[in-house]
């Protein structure tokens, strides 16, 4: 679901976004972080450092892509935004330029 969508909706985007975070069952719980003054990490999640890489399948990594950018988006109001991880120690963040 959008930022959008949520905002009609009338639920919160961001505790939508923790939501779905936690049910990835990734084995780890992981942590939303938002960070609107830095815009070289305005949207981060993090895994922790797991014992072994965190593996998501190919439309869990779009989907965490897509609900990213969006919430970077919505809180900088800048629309160039790149994802960035580090996939050993469990972290994606955004990048806006």
């Amino acid at each position: 679901m959008s930022i959008k969508s949520c905002m009609r909706n009338n639920q919160n985007p961001i505790q939508h976004f923790s939501n779905w975070l936690l049910s990835l069952n990734v084995g780890v719980k992981p942590s939303l972080k938002l960070n609107p003054g830095f815009i070289n990490a305005a949207v981060v999640v993090d895994f922790g450092t797991p014992k072994e890489p965190v593996r998501l399948t190919a439309d869990q990594s779009t989907e965490l892509s897509n609900r990213m950018r969006d919430l970077a988006v919505s809180i900088t109001n800048r629309k160039n935004t790149r994802i960035n991880y580090d996939n050993q120690n469990g972290v994606y963040w955004t990048s806006v330029a």
